[in-house]
C-alpha cells in the first residue's frame, strides 16, 4: 500500500504506508480514547490513519484539538492508491487529540454533521 503526498505544485513520489507512519506523529490512546472507540465501533486502523493523514486540526476547549480528514483530502488520498473503503470510514470520524502529550482523549462520529468548536 503506498501514497502519493503533494508538495507545492509537484508530485511528490508515492511512499509506503509504513515510512510515512514513521514520520508521522504517534499518539497513544487513553483508556477512555480506547472505551470510547469500542463503544462506538472505531477501529484502530481508522484512528491512526486519522492521526497520520488529518488535514484539518480545530482547537476545542481545554487545549485539546480535533482531528479530521476533509473531503478534498479523501479525494486526493484515493487518487493517491490508499484503498477507498479504509480513506472514506475516517470520513465521518473526528479524533480528539493533546498535541502537546501527543495522546488521544476521545473519538466521536459526525454523522454528516460537522460539529462547532468555539475558537
Amino acid at each position: 500500500m503506498s501514497a502519493a503526498v503533494a508538495i507545492g505544485d509537484k508530485p511528490a513520489p508515492i511512499l509506503p504506508l509504513h515510512a510515512m507512519s514513521e514520520t508521522a506523529m504517534t499518539f497513544q490512546m487513553t483508556d477512555h480514547a480506547v472505551k470510547r472507540a469500542q463503544q462506538r465501533g472505531i477501529s484502530r486502523d481508522t484512528i491512526d490513519l486519522i492521526s497520520q493523514l488529518a488535514d484539518r486540526r480545530c482547537r476545542v476547549p481545554g487545549g485539546a484539538t480535533a482531528l479530521s480528514i476533509s473531503e478534498k483530502a479523501r479525494q486526493r488520498w484515493i487518487g493517491g492508491g490508499l484503498p477507498p473503503a479504509e480513506i472514506e470510514r475516517a470520513g465521518d470520524v473526528v479524533v480528539i487529540a493533546d498535541l502537546g502529550s501527543r495522546s488521544i482523549i476521545t473519538v466521536e462520529h459526525t454523522y454528516g454533521q460537522r460539529r462547532r468548536f468555539r475558537r
